[in-house]
Order: C-alpha cells, then structure tokens, then sequence
C-alpha cells in the first residue's frame, strides 16, 4: 500500500505466519529528531468517558500443558480520573497466576496517577501478603517509610569470654 494514510474500518485484522520468529509488525522512523519517534496509539473516541473506563489493552496468550489457551500476561490502561482539568490515567501490569486449581491474571503492578495532586503517582507492586519483591542494588527512599526491621540475636554461653 502506497500513499500518506491507510484506514480500515472492521473488527479483528489478524497476521499470521507459520515461519519461526513471525509475524512481526514494525514501527520504524527514520528521521534524526531526537525528541520525535515512532508511536504505537490507542486512543479511547468515545461521546463521553468515565473514571475507571478501559483505554486500551494488550494481552499475552500461550497453550498451557492441556493445550488450553491461556493469558499469561497483559498491560491494561484506563481512566483514573476524568474530570477536565483534573485528569489522571491507570496503567496495570497483570500476569497469570494459579492456587493450583484455578488460574487468574492478577495485577502485579499498577501506576496511578493521583488526580488534585501536582506532579504524584502511586505505585503498587505484587499481589498478597506472601509475594516476594526483589530489590536489586540500592534502594532510595526520600520521603517517609513504613518498613519494619526483625533483628533476630543468637545468645550462645560458649561464645562469652
């Protein structure tokens, strides 16, 4: 297809390709612009939005062992806040997840932007009490905590002089 602009108007388009590594869809720019690229937009035209309202998703689906297909992963964003001059988005990072009977994509992370506020988003990182968050290197806190330290002493008698 040649020319400036290509639109389509229906429901599903789908690639496929039964060669290794494929399909692949590219988004190439070739200018030197350093503070321009190339832009992958979804974009929510509806009459009117609402708080909490879906803008776009993309989702991740594999077979599982039982040759079920499965979502693995997906990355949702949404309106947190749409009141006119007071807007804020949400965008959550899900993955799949199983109590050994059941499987649900649960969020892992989630940005909130805070609405009213100048300039702060909110950030939730795991799922449940029992998760494990990893920390690699330092970690920077410049405002306040609410970490809580265990220090576990060992006494031994023969470790006295």
């Amino acid at each position: 297809a040649g020319g400036d602009d290509i639109s389509m108007d229906t429901n599903n388009l789908t690639l496929t390709s039964a060669d290794t590594g494929y399909p692949v869809i590219g988004v190439v720019s070739n200018h030197t612009d350093k503070d321009k690229s190339g832009e992958l937009r979804f974009k929510k035209d509806a009459a009117d939005t609402e708080d909490g309202e879906n803008l776009g998703k993309i989702t991740w689906y594999g077979e599982d062992e039982g040759n079920n297909n499965t979502q693995f992963a997906g990355i949702l964003a949404e309106i947190s806040e749409s009141d006119e001059g007071d807007e804020a988005g949400k965008l959550t990072f899900s993955v799949a997840e199983s109590d050994g009977t059941n499987t649900a994509v649960t969020a892992g992370l989630i940005l909130e932007g805070e609405h009213a506020t100048d300039g702060q988003i909110d950030v939730t990182i795991a799922a449940g009490a029992a998760s494990t968050t990893t920390i690699a290197g330092d970690l920077s806190v410049t405002g306040s905590t609410n970490l809580y330290s265990y220090v576990y002493l060992t006494w031994s008698a023969s470790a006295i002089y």
